[in-house]
């Protein structure tokens, strides 16, 4: 039986593991703050469309609104940490340290949201995780604190969901509330950027035209992915199981490795090597 919720888990899982690389080439040239601004309004156009596009699918209250509002604040944190780390750090860390958030929303969905999960898809979730660990740690277990702000991004961006969980619960949909916090995010980092003089920090130059269409490219192209994909996060939670999307979306930072190898040189130990596998396998599991 085909399973709608399901295929958006899968869908983001795979659009989502391009973010770090897209972000990695744009913020090394033109800055954290820049590529955040432009990535967040970028993102707002799919999520605009789907809202046009399908109307009003609940009643606005104080709840949704205040709930969407709160939730952007740690949307916005999360892209500043994290874009702001993976300037000077490999992605294939940072995106595996992205496991911190799957972790948290599969225990939401659990202990808090009552869902319940088989047996099938507890044990893939767990080869996930222990493939995470792997691939994270080295043979002495030795952490990079460097990375520390990715863990700190993640942990927001668990929040961000948490409070949009209620929001779309409150509001009955998910195109209202993923779209208020992400307009709202927007205006609270472009105002912090202007009011500070964020915006041309970090930026690399010069660079030629062709460079500079390459570039924009990938930024348009970043902010069209990450506001699809956090439309179907919103459509996830709306169906209600956030538990098994978040374990699949485990398996998302793991397919970045390879794109964190075939275009920034990054490389696999044999640890990480049979991590990436279980990894694979407990997705395979979940599938199922």
């Amino acid at each position: 039986m085909f399973n709608s919720g399901l295929a958006a888990a899968f869908i983001d899982t795979v659009i989502g593991s391009s973010d770090s690389s897209l972000g990695k080439y744009a913020t090394a040239r033109i800055g954290t703050y820049k590529y955040t601004i432009f990535v967040l309004g970028i993102g707002i156009l799919p999520m605009l469309a789907y809202f046009v596009l399908f109307g009003n699918a609940g009643i606005v209250s104080l709840n949704a609104v205040m709930l969407s509002v709160v939730a952007s604040v740690f949307l916005g944190l999360g892209f500043i940490l994290y874009y702001d780390a993976l300037r000077t750090e490999q992605i294939t860390h940072a995106a595996a340290l992205g496991e911190v958030q799957p972790v948290i929303l599969l225990l939401f969905g659990v202990f808090v949201l009552g869902e319940v999960i088989t047996l099938l898809e507890t044990g893939g979730a767990v080869i996930i995780f222990a493939g995470a660990f792997l691939v994270i740690t080295t043979d002495r277990l030795k952490v990079n604190w460097k990375l520390f702000p990715v863990i700190l991004a993640n942990i927001s961006w668990s929040l961000y969901w948490i409070l949009l969980t209620y929001a779309i619960s409150a509001y009955g949909g998910e195109g209202f509330p993923v779209l208020l916090a992400r307009a709202c995010a927007f205006a609270m980092i472009l105002a912090f950027a202007l009011s500070r003089n964020k915006i041309g920090k970090g930026i690399k130059k010069p660079m030629s035209a062709y460079h500079k269409s390459v570039l924009w490219s990938f930024v348009i192209i970043a902010g069209i992915i990450d506001g699809i994909y956090n439309l179907l996060f919103g459509f996830i939670i709306h169906v209600n199981i956030v538990a098994i999307a978040a374990a699949l979306l485990a398996a998302g930072p793991l397919i970045t490795l390879i794109l964190g190898r075939i275009f920034f040189g990054d490389r696999l130990s044999s640890r990480q090597a049979m991590g990436f596998v279980l990894a694979v396998v407990g997705a395979a599991l979940i599938g199922l």
